[in-house]
């Protein structure tokens, strides 16, 4: 019998040189009630001859072209687009082990209460070279309190059911630093997740993975962490969601220690213990940012 279909949606920009091997990586699935959007977001070095040249055959691929907006925007596109029950995001530059959908699928199946299923992923380069596999710890069930911490849900192993989905655009077009973060908190509110321990997907990384723009991130990932506790009028003083606040800010600090800001660290372990004192942590976060500041650790 047939299982559900899976949605499969791809954003691409002037991914000419890596997006056939990720759309190749779709084809291989051992699950085969599949149907991908692959949303060309303005590409100009040749993406759709190339895909209409190779897969113009392939009546499960749809190509799409609009105008420049953002992945979100490519995204969203897809997603409206698209008619399956299940929803996956394969990023162009990326690619999938050959048994991703069907892992996903009979996750789902197994689990009627889970509403989206997640798994790890492999770090590789440019040329496909392995570089390391996430060692971030997961997990499943009512997960938000998690989720405040960081972001553990990977984009490129994300099943997840379309009934779950926000009506309109899911993906948040004017945030452009952690819309997928944004999604993912969201969904965990009310919805169970569910974490395979299996690594599912290859990410490909460019360059130095450490971005000029993390504290950016993380300033991006603290608003969006108040915007989900406002929208659905959560209880920052809950157990729960106070633990995780005050590793939120943990993290942040963290991430100043290790750039020698120590003022900003102090500011951040502040905040931390307002929502509850972990006294560990702090001290090996206060005392990295010491030393980091007069020069006895680099």
């Amino acid at each position: 019998m047939e299982g559900p279909l899976v949605s499969v949606i791809m954003p691409t920009y002037n991914r000419k040189d890596l997006i056939v091997l990720a759309i190749d990586s779709v084809i291989a699935q051992d699950y085969s009630n599949w149907e991908l959007y692959v949303v060309d977001d303005g590409s100009n070095d040749g993406t759709d001859d190339l895909l209409k040249d190779r897969y113009g055959h392939e009546a499960r691929i749809h190509y799409v072209y609009q105008k420049n907006a953002g992945q979100s925007s490519a995204r969203n596109h897809g997603i409206e687009l698209s008619q399956g029950e299940y929803i996956a995001f394969l990023d162009s530059d990326n690619v999938w082990k050959s048994n991703r959908l069907s892992v996903g699928v009979n996750t789902l199946h197994s689990h009627p209460d889970v509403g989206l299923c997640f798994a790890d992923s492999i770090s590789i380069d440019l040329q496909g070279k392995e570089l390391g596999r996430s060692n971030m710890r997961r997990y499943s069930g009512f997960v938000f309190p998690k989720m405040i911490i960081d972001n553990f849900v990977s984009m490129n192993t994300v099943l997840v059911k379309r009934s779950i989905l926000p009506s309109g655009r899911p993906f948040n077009q004017l945030n452009r630093l952690d819309e997928d973060y944004e999604l993912w908190l969201d969904l965990s509110v009310k919805n169970k997740y569910f974490y395979i321990p299996e690594f599912l997907s290859l990410y490909r990384i460019e360059g130095d993975r450490v971005s000029n723009d993390f504290m950016r991130r993380l300033d991006a990932n603290e608003k969006t962490v108040k915007n989900i506790i406002h929208k659905y009028q959560l209880n920052e003083r809950d157990s729960e969601i106070k633990h995780g606040l005050a590793k939120h800010y943990l993290r942040r600090a963290g991430v100043l220690a290790g750039q020698s800001e120590l003022f900003g660290c102090i500011k951040e372990l502040k905040k931390s213990i307002a929502y509850e004192f972990l006294p560990i942590a702090v001290f090996k976060i206060l005392t990295k940012a010491l030393l980091k500041k007069v020069g006895l650790i680099k």
